[in-house]
């Protein structure tokens, strides 16, 4: 996917992988802000008050664990690949799809046990705008990614596999700082909890 927005397939044309670049984040935007709002709106429809907090507060402590190596969590995936018919559209057409397609992230395989904290701690909320913007939150994250990825490494081996290589370094780290992140989040549900909110 990172390959149909890198310069390299546009022929080093710079106007032609931003607009590949522009019209995925595009998508990412519009399909997790949908994917927010459902759930947002599911929440509202199922929210019980303060249950929903000591809900909240397991997951994300559940997550943080689970990110750090230390509990196991189960992670249904889809296996669904993009059609290959995406392939002959314009560079601009298939990025957009990716971003529409992939943006919402449960037709991929999902790396992290956050994500999961994302998608049922939205629900959860209880409310559509603040889950539409917690999903955008997310598709930014993913777009800077690929961002990245486009705009392509600084060192002198451009490749896409060598930088993927390079960012898997940061793994570890990453996951380390995920952890802490829900272990706060699950505090700060639970101060709800405790405050009656």
């Amino acid at each position: 996917m990172v390959g149909t927005i890198n310069p390299v397939v546009h022929g080093g044309r710079r106007r032609h992988y931003l607009t590949a670049l522009a019209t995925h984040g595009l998508g990412l935007v519009l399909s997790t802000a949908a994917t927010g709002a459902a759930l947002g709106l599911g929440g509202r429809i199922a929210a019980d008050g303060r249950g929903r907090y000591a809900v909240l507060a397991l997951l994300a402590a559940w997550g943080g664990l689970a990110e750090l190596g230390l509990v196991p969590m189960p992670r249904p995936q889809s296996r669904w690949q993009v059609p290959g018919r995406w392939r002959r559209l314009t560079p601009w057409q298939t990025s957009f799809l990716y971003g529409l397609g992939l943006g919402p992230g449960v037709t991929v395989r999902i790396a992290t046990p956050a994500f999961y904290v994302l998608l049922l701690g939205v629900a959860l909320l209880g409310s559509i705008p603040t889950a539409a913007a917690l999903f955008v939150v997310y598709a930014m994250g993913r777009w800077l990614a690929v961002l990245l990825f486009a705009i392509g490494p600084s060192q002198p081996d451009r490749s896409i596999s060598a930088a993927l290589v390079r960012a898997s370094r940061w793994q570890p780290a990453a996951r380390v700082a995920i952890g802490l992140v829900l272990a706060l989040c699950a505090g700060i549900f639970l101060a709800l909890l405790r405050s009656g909110a």
